[in-house]
């Protein structure tokens, strides 16, 4: 029979065992958690893959690197078919860059990248039944066609008309262009914004209110002088940022007024100078 001294020593190395074990099994599961098994933290003592960001780099411009809790991730920045020369890129159509407004043009670049621009001026950017669409017009002024023969007119929804006038033989007129914008036209106004055109056939002046022409073989039109004596001239300037050409003396910058009667046309001087172009 043993004796009590040998019990206790039994019982002492039992306790002994126990603790083994236990300290056993809790390096097993620190090894275990910093395998990635069961880690919710940052494993003390072990380099962790990853502090920062740039440590995840993985030289693909089309992903997206991070370091979480240690460990890193690349999550695709955009699809596989816009991934061009490692780097992503907005758009491959224009389609694709549509800013849901109609008065913007949208293009996709040859750089990949979208420009949405402004495809008319914010008066004539109108909205119809919700939807932001550009106007040909807003007066009956901006569908001149420069055609004698036409009526022309702004209808309801912005859209230019051009009637026929029926009867009329459509004369040829001049045309006078801006040297320093490019602007063109055959309407040549006086001081109150009265027009005037030119018929390059019978060398006449046109009243455009009336339609009645005067003078006729007297407007010979060189260029953007008015007569064969050269003693009027066309020039330029910008009202409300519309271009306009005006009667003026040749060596003058002030514009002419005109005198009409149903059988005369009469050019009078002013002091009123053409505005800035």
């Amino acid at each position: 029979m043993r004796n009590s001294a040998e019990k206790r020593n039994f019982a002492l190395t039992a306790v002994d065992m126990g603790r083994t074990v236990i300290r056993s099994v809790s390096v097993l599961g620190v090894i275990a958690a910093c395998m990635g098994l069961t880690q919710i933290g940052p494993c003390i003592g072990v380099t962790p893959p990853c502090a920062t960001n740039a440590e995840c780099n993985d030289d693909n411009g089309c992903t997206t690197d991070t370091c979480n809790n240690g460990n890193c991730s690349h999550v695709a920045a955009c699809e596989s078919d816009h991934c061009l020369n490692n780097a992503c890129v907005a758009c491959l159509a224009d389609s694709e860059c549509d800013d849901s407004d109609g008065c913007t043009t949208d293009a996709c670049g040859e750089d990949h990248s979208c420009t949405n621009v402004a495809a008319c001026d914010q008066a004539h950017c109108v909205s119809v039944e919700g939807v932001s669409v550009c106007i040909s017009c807003l007066n009956d002024a901006e569908c001149d066609d420069n055609l004698q023969c036409t009526t022309d007119a702004c209808g309801a929804i912005g859209a230019c008309t051009h009637t026929p006038v029926t009867g009329c033989t459509e004369r040829s007129l001049a045309t006078f262009t801006d040297p320093t914008s490019g602007f063109s036209t055959t309407d040549v106004r006086d001081v109150n914004d009265e027009i005037v055109n030119f018929d390059s056939d019978d060398d006449s002046i046109i009243y455009k209110a009336t339609g009645e022409d005067y003078q006729k073989g007297q407007w010979v039109v060189n260029g953007n002088f008015l007569d064969a004596g050269q003693a009027f001239e066309v020039r330029f300037g910008t009202v409300g940022g519309e271009h306009r050409a005006y009667f003026t003396e040749t060596g003058s910058t002030y514009i002419c007024d005109f005198a009409v009667t149903p059988t005369n046309f009469g050019i009078n001087p002013t002091t009123t100078s053409v505005p800035e172009n």
